[in-house]
């Protein structure tokens, strides 16, 4: 692919992202350098490799997972007397 063309970076972006989801953050930051001081002028690119690193470093951060609270068992309803209803005529 040629580095001129506009979804170059959009690709390299991607491939860093692939290596720190890997679980390679040092390549993957290695990239982002590389990619920042190649588009030192472009604003746009700017943002999207900060954008982009912060994502990174975020990966592996996660919280531990909450605890799962037991659900409560609903209190279990006393005998009823048996009831007519439209379906049945007298239940027994």
């Amino acid at each position: 692919a040629s580095p001129k063309n506009y979804l170059a970076l959009t690709a390299q972006l991607g491939a860093a992202r692939s290596y720190a989801q890997a679980g390679d953050k040092k390549k993957a930051l290695a990239r982002i350098e590389a990619l920042k001081a190649a588009n030192k002028d472009d604003e746009l690119s700017k943002a999207r490799i900060e954008a982009t690193e912060t994502a990174i470093k975020r990966f592996g951060q996660k919280a531990a997972p909450a605890p799962v609270a037991k659900p409560v068992e609903a209190p279990k309803a006393a005998a009823t007397p048996a009831t007519t209803n439209a379906v049945n005529k007298v239940a027994k």
